[in-house]
């Protein structure tokens, strides 16, 4: 089950999701060039507890996003550049589990094609492939915003193809708005998302500039919660 979850684990990232809808809808205005940065305790009954930290700021050339999970036995790193569209330009990932396994995997977007490389070590194993990228992709680094950027509504269900990075086919990935709540003193929309690593319950702020206030994932057993 280990194995099956860190192979997982280090492909997604790697992975790429193509958006159904019209990127223009996505709601970036609240991204400045000054770097946001946001804090979450996270736990896990498989890895115990530790930190989740997602930064984003607005570049010369578009938009950053770097993002680190830390905890006892495992960690990882993850960094984006996207254009000033979200159209991704590159990313690279770095993940570690225990003193004895690194995982590191890196993306490439042009021409309409994704590039992606994945090394696995100590086994110095390598993985390259070159995917249809299609006119418009997000990168797994965006994934951390897609809650924060898509213009939640009661009843809003969106859907975009996604790479299963496990099969390298394409899956889905799926949001959806099934309440309101109010979490701690702030309202919030509570959604529902899908993906290959399973179904997770997020609570996003209503209120600009739309924080991601708690996550829930079934599968490991975790949950994320902001603390500053």
């Amino acid at each position: 089950m280990r194995a099956s979850f860190l192979l997982k684990t280090l492909l997604s990232a790697s992975c790429v999701l193509a958006p159904a809808g019209d990127p223009g809808s996505f709601e970036t205005g609240w991204i400045s060039s000054k770097p946001e940065v946001r804090t979450f305790r996270s736990r896990s009954k498989q890895w115990g507890e530790g930190l989740y930290q997602v930064a984003v700021w607005k570049s010369g050339t578009g938009i950053e996003v770097v993002m680190s999970i830390l905890m006892p036995d495992y960690a990882k790193f993850l960094q984006g550049a996207l254009g000033p569209d979200l159209r991704p330009l590159r990313s690279k990932g770095v993940i570690v589990i225990g003193n004895q396994v690194v995982m590191e995997a890196s993306s490439a977007y042009e021409g309409g094609k994704a590039r992606i490389r994945t090394l696995v070590k100590p086994y110095d194993r390598t993985t390259e492939k070159e995917l249809e990228a299609g006119a418009q992709v997000v990168d797994p680094s965006l994934v951390p915003l897609i809650p924060r950027i898509l213009p939640l509504k009661a009843g809003a269900a969106f859907s975009f193809p996604a790479l299963d990075p496990v099969t390298n086919s394409m899956g889905s990935y799926s949001l959806r708005v099934v309440a309101e709540e109010v979490l701690k003193g702030t309202a919030c929309w509570r959604a529902e998302t899908s993906s290959f690593e399973g179904k997770a319950v997020v609570w996003v702020e209503k209120a600009t500039p739309h924080r991601v206030l708690r996550v829930e994932t079934g599968a490991q057993e975790g949950v994320t919660e902001l603390i500053q």
